[in-house]
């Protein structure tokens, strides 16, 4: 959780399904806050992450409205493949290569796509990549998220926004889009920050399937999802809310008095764990302190918020250093 002051905390749609997935990965990820001293590449993650980037690009240009849009976006594209292919080994060249040369194949689809549905008529895009606070149904809590795309929808005067997913299989998930509660946790932060207070509201998935469309891939590859919320919704998922938070704070309360997080922030694990959690390395070994010195992994995999702080100020120094060397004697 983030922590805005000594009593104030700081809610994000990620943080309640992280602690709703796992117990363990919510107390290493957000209570400890450890993060990995060197984040693995992994096709599955970096598409989608370079796919939400182009897009970003696309509308901020003005997409469809704007000729140059789509050359923009490839310009970024280009940048971020050659700093990507700099940060890595060269062993791992080929495999950042397909990471890009994949999210090219999406992003220029998509466009295509477009223009052949005209899928993005009638919708007015003015919000992108815009981060969304409003107070916590909890005293001294607030809920925030980032908003992909956000605007108006020009036929019902609806406030919309645009979430776009990448994901290997679009019917899967059609099934449960409807459940997804990050849609109502968007609704609730844009009604909140409306000045227009009568307004309805839509969520808009916008799905793009993650494969290089091959003549044997299965169509199809882009789609989009509508889901109207109602007041009667936002009071139920805010009252939903209001559970979580409290649950959340709780927990975090008796890791604080000295519970163990092994009865506190217990495990829950998956089929998903190899590739979902950044903490499989060692999540395994936690509860075998005998043969484990847990903290000794601990350091070797990730860091703290504390070696963050104090490698970010040395790398401060040194710049400084750099910058304006002592001048010599006599100078």
């Amino acid at each position: 959780m983030g922590r805005l002051t000594e009593d104030n905390y700081s809610f994000s749609h990620s943080e309640m399904s992280t602690y709703k997935d796992c117990k363990r990965r919510w107390y290493l990820q957000y209570f400890l806050k450890l993060r990995r001293r060197r984040e693995p590449r992994a096709l599955a993650r970096d598409t989608g992450i370079l796919t939400h980037a182009a897009l970003h690009n696309f509308y901020v240009a003005g997409g469809l409205d704007n000729p140059h849009a789509k050359d923009l976006m490839y310009g970024y594209l280009d940048n971020a493949r050659d700093e990507d292919i700099l940060k890595v080994d060269p062993s791992e060249a080929k495999t950042v290569q397909e990471i890009h040369d994949t999210t090219k194949i999406i992003v220029d689809g998509y466009i295509e796509w477009l223009h052949e549905t005209g899928a993005d008529v009638g919708y007015n895009f003015n919000q992108s990549e815009v981060e969304l606070r409003a107070p916590g149904p909890v005293p001294n809590t607030e809920i925030m998220g980032i908003i992909d795309l956000g605007g108006t929808h020009e036929m019902s005067g609806d406030m919309f926004v645009m979430d776009t997913k990448v994901t290997n299989s679009i019917d899967g998930m059609l099934k449960t889009l409807h459940l997804v509660e990050q849609g109502p946790m968007y609704a609730v932060l844009a009604k909140i920050n409306d000045p227009d207070p009568t307004r309805g509201f839509r969520v808009v998935w916008n799905m793009l399937k993650r494969n290089k469309q091959t003549a044997r891939a299965k169509p199809p590859f882009y789609q989009r999802y509508e889901l109207a919320i109602n007041g009667d919704q936002l009071r139920q998922f805010y009252l939903q809310l209001q559970g979580q938070i409290e649950e959340i704070l709780r927990t975090e309360a008796r890791l604080n008095d000295g519970e163990s997080h092994i009865k506190v922030a217990y495990p829950t694990p998956s089929g998903d764990c190899t590739w979902k959690c950044p903490y499989f390395s060692v999540c395994g070994l936690m509860n075998d302190t005998t043969n484990n010195d847990v903290d000794y992994l601990i350091n070797v995999y990730f860091t703290t918020p504390e070696q963050r702080a104090t490698a970010k100020l040395e790398a401060e120094q040194a710049e400084r250093q750099q910058a304006f060397p002592e001048q010599e004697e006599g100078d």
